[in-house]
C-alpha cells in the first residue's frame, strides 16, 4: 500500500513537471517568434545598470537567441564594428568565442568602455523544456490512443443512433 501511494505521488509529480515544462516550452517558442520582431538594442529587460537581457537573431538563424550583456548603449554585440565618419577607438582587449550556438565576446576600448555579451541559441531551452512532455506522451501513448478510440466510438454510436432515428 505504501509503495502504491509512493508511486502515485511520483506519477503526480512527474505529470506536474511535464505540464510546467510544456508551458515553459510554449513561452520559449513565443520568445523565438518574438526575437525576429523585437531587436535587443531597442527592446530589452534591464535587471540592473550592468545586466540586460534581450532577444536577437544571427544571419540565417531561424530560431532566435537570447542575449545577456552589460552595456545597454553599446550592446549586445551582434556583428562587426561599423562607423560612418571617423573610426571608433579600437578595443584594447578582444575575446570572441562562438561554438555550438553559444557565443561570448568581451571588449575593452581605450576610453574604458567595456562590453561583454553572452548569446545563447533558443534551441537549448527548447530541447530542455521539450524533453519531459515528449517522455510523458511516449509513456501515455496507449492511454491517449484509448481515449481517441473511445471518443471516436462514442461519436460513431451517436451517429448510428441519429441515423436510426431518421
Amino acid at each position: 500500500m505504501i509503495g502504491d501511494m509512493r508511486c502515485a505521488m511520483l506519477r503526480r509529480a512527474f505529470n506536474f513537471a511535464s505540464v510546467a515544462s510544456a508551458v515553459l516550452l510554449g513561452i520559449t517558442l513565443m520568445l523565438s517568434a518574438a526575437s525576429f520582431v523585437f531587436c535587443a538594442p531597442d527592446y530589452h529587460l534591464s535587471l540592473s545598470d550592468g545586466f540586460h537581457i534581450g532577444l536577437c537573431t544571427f544571419g540565417d538563424d531561424w530560431v532566435g537567441r537570447v542575449a545577456f550583456y552589460n552595456n545597454a548603449e553599446y550592446g549586445p554585440y551582434r556583428g562587426s564594428l561599423l562607423f560612418l565618419e571617423e573610426p571608433p577607438p579600437m578595443p584594447r582587449r578582444v575575446d570572441f568565442r562562438c561554438r555550438y550556438g553559444i557565443c561570448y565576446c568581451d571588449y575593452l576600448w581605450e576610453d574604458g568602455v567595456a562590453l561583454w555579451t553572452l548569446i545563447i541559441s533558443l534551441w537549448y531551452p527548447i530541447g530542455l523544456f521539450g524533453t519531459l512532455p515528449l517522455i510523458w506522451g511516449w509513456q501515455n501513448q496507449s492511454g491517449i490512443i484509448r481515449l481517441i478510440r473511445t471518443l471516436c466510438a462514442t461519436k460513431s454510436l451517436e451517429d448510428a443512433a441519429s441515423n436510426e432515428e431518421s
